[in-house]
């Protein structure tokens, strides 16, 4: 269940422990979180490396038409 906060959840928070049980797919949460964050800081990387080559090449474009304007 999504959003239910569970007896489990509220042990898990006072003991600081993570408690696995058979419904747990994932057993180490701050390792799948890092490596997850991992992920989408490599894409949020790329993304920013993709617009601000596009924005180079619009100002390039920009200078070489002006420069066959004079």
């Amino acid at each position: 269940l999504d959003g239910v906060v569970t007896m489990e959840d509220i042990i898990e928070t006072l003991l600081g422990l993570e408690i696995v049980d058979e419904k747990d797919t994932i057993t180490d949460m701050q390792k799948y979180a890092k490596e997850k964050w991992g992920k989408e800081k490599a894409k949020i990387k790329m993304l920013y490396q993709l617009e601000k080559r596009r924005q180079q090449e619009k100002e390039n474009q920009a200078n070489n038409e002006n420069q066959a304007n004079l």
